[in-house]
């Protein structure tokens, strides 16, 4: 090779090549060993903060008044309550980390965020991050729910009418034709419902909350279920319990797990299902019998079904234990 790259080197053609390539890059050794860098960054949990007073780089030589700097070191130290909101990238965690250089250090801070993003330049700082609870939600249940009553002899139809977060579909594999092209083509409503195994099934749709209309859904449905029994997704949220909607049911199961957000959610919720045209009943999941019918009876409302913790539906498989199945056969005796 030594050899080869000598007669290149004394070509003429190398010559003419290396002040092409000069002219091209602007380098006077276009050829030099192409050497790997690393880009300069932070250390990993650097703890960066502005300053709230000082002659450069603050808060206050950036625009904020002397007295308002003042202010928030007083909140601080007095361990007010403050809420900092504000757009994506206003700066609201730079805020952050601005105040807890104000908090003493010989306190314990513990931060709490649903996203492990905000990392404070303080000595004794805990940080925690939110797990969402798994014990299989209300979308779990209700497609364990229609897919018992298949194996016991009656299909009902299931729909999917979680306007924001539709995921029976997605859980079942399956890509269908979902409720909202069912709502644009009158007349094909029944053609456009599908199966999940045995079940009949109408998807649902992330955009169907832009074209909500709780008359046609209610028209729609009746449509489609040609005098079956239905078994509705309704999802989550105060706007779940559309009161057009709920009048066409005969009963509106409230699912909740025994996290404490879950269970603080449901007490949250109690002034709304009581104003539901229809009958409510409660099923708990990942809870015994027993303090299923606690809280039960702390909301006030008739204990539907306790659903057992069931690993299969910690991960929304719908394999379930046999303690399952036959807590969702209570569910569905109770609804008879």
């Amino acid at each position: 090779m030594s050899r080869v790259r000598a007669w290149l080197d004394a070509s003429p053609l190398a010559a003419l090549g290396l002040a092409l390539m000069r002219e091209a890059t602007g380098q006077v050794e276009p050829l030099a060993p192409l050497v790997p860098t690393r880009p300069a960054a932070l250390r990993r949990g650097k703890r960066i903060a502005v300053p709230l007073e000082g002659a450069s780089g603050s808060w206050r030589a950036s625009g904020l008044h002397p007295d308002a700097a003042a202010l928030l070191r007083r909140c601080v130290v007095a361990r007010a309550s403050l809420v900092v909101s504000g757009a994506t990238g206003s700066g609201k965690s730079t805020l952050l980390r601005s105040l807890a250089d104000a908090i003493p250090h010989d306190e314990r801070l513990i931060v709490i965020e649903d996203t492990n993003e905000l990392v404070l330049p303080h000595p004794h700082a805990v940080h925690l991050e939110c797990v969402p609870a798994r014990e299989g939600g209300a979308s779990t249940v209700a497609a364990l729910l229609a897919h018992r009553s298949a194996a016991g002899g009656e299909a009902p139809l299931l729909v999917d009418l979680d306007r924001w977060a539709p995921s029976l579909a997605l859980r079942a594999g399956l890509s269908a034709a979902t409720i909202v092209d069912a709502l644009v083509q009158p007349g094909r409503e029944r053609e456009l419902v599908s199966r999940w195994s045995a079940v009949p099934f109408l998807p649902g749709s992330p955009s169907f909350h832009a074209s909500f209309d709780a008359a046609r859904v209610c028209a729609l449905l009746e449509t489609v279920a040609e005098g079956r029994a239905l078994v509705a997704d309704l999802g989550a949220g105060a706007d779940a319990l559309e009161h057009e909607l709920l009048a066409t049911l005969d009963r509106l199961c409230v699912v909740s797990g025994t996290h404490t957000a879950q269970l603080q959610a449901l007490f949250c919720a109690v002034p709304l299902l009581e104003r539901a045209p229809c009958a409510v009943g409660l099923v708990v999941t990942a809870a015994d019998p027993e303090d299923a019918a606690r809280i039960a009876g702390r909301v006030g409302f008739p204990l539907l079904a306790a659903i057992p913790s069931d690993p299969y539906l910690a991960t929304d498989d719908f394999a379930a234990r046999a303690p399952t199945l036959r807590a969702v056969d209570e569910l569905l005796r109770s609804l008879h």
